[in-house]
């Protein structure tokens, strides 16, 4: 298999993440956090080897580092969640067709892809399940905060049809948008707390080396303040 042809995203995906600002999701129809691709055809029994040799700096909270298109590490780790849950999504598919055909290569029912980010970061197994429940937990708590802010987006709207044109977001949608970023924020400290600092360490190291460079800020015609997106990494080949 050769390097950074499946990457550490292990199917084809186009993720559109979550919009840097409360503005441009104002302006969002509807609002999404992320869009992600078809699920993997092949499975890696191995992981794959780093893209990259050095750590990209990113700073803690909302404040980015000295490169002005470095994102938030909130913003960083919700990239990361999605992909430990599609993770998941890809192995609970794979573990349901080889029930269906009662074969697998080694013998066992797990699929490959639902110990990936185990064994590329080096993690146990109650680590590993420490970050895929943390994960799935957040894609949840996000799914509630984000339904609640679809309702009122739309309810202001049609109460105020005035102001359809205006990009700037009511106070209480603010509001909103600042709850949803410290919905990720507490899960990033569940997970530090869970993990401990160690392991936590080298967990941020991998995600910050890995993922924090495939976040790029780019030019919304909904918003002058621009928006990110991650790009793709490739599908399994």
């Amino acid at each position: 298999m050769k390097k950074n042809k499946i990457g550490l995203f292990a199917f084809e995906i186009a993720v559109s993440l979550v919009l840097l600002c409360a503005p441009s999701v104002w302006a969002q129809q509807p609002l999404q956090a992320a869009q992600t691709g078809k699920l993997p055809k092949t499975a890696p029994h191995t992981p794959p080897p780093p893209d990259r040799s050095s750590t990209a700096s990113a700073s803690s909270g909302d404040s980015a580092s000295a490169d002005t298109d470095t994102a938030p590490e909130w913003m960083i780790y919700e990239f990361y969640f999605t992909h430990v849950t599609n993770l998941e999504e890809a192995a609970d598919e794979e573990e349901k067709q080889m029930t269906e055909k009662k074969e697998t290569a080694d013998g066992s029912n797990v699929s490959p892809w639902r110990t990936h980010e185990q064994r590329t970061v080096g993690l146990t197994d109650d680590e590993a399940k420490t970050l895929r429940e943390v994960a799935l937990d957040c894609k949840s708590a996000l799914k509630v905060q984000e339904q609640k802010m679809a309702v009122f987006r739309d309810e202001y709207r049609t109460q105020h049809p005035e102001r359809l044109a205006d990009p700037q977001p009511a106070p209480e949608y603010v509001q909103l948008w600042e709850e949803r970023t410290q919905i990720i924020k507490d899960h990033i400290e569940q997970l530090k707390l869970s993990l401990g600092d160690s392991t936590f360490q080298k967990l941020d190291e991998y995600v910050k080396r890995e993922f924090a460079p495939d976040i790029k800020k780019v030019t919304s015609p909904a918003s002058t303040q621009g928006t990110v997106q991650a790009s793709p990494r490739g599908g399994a080949q």
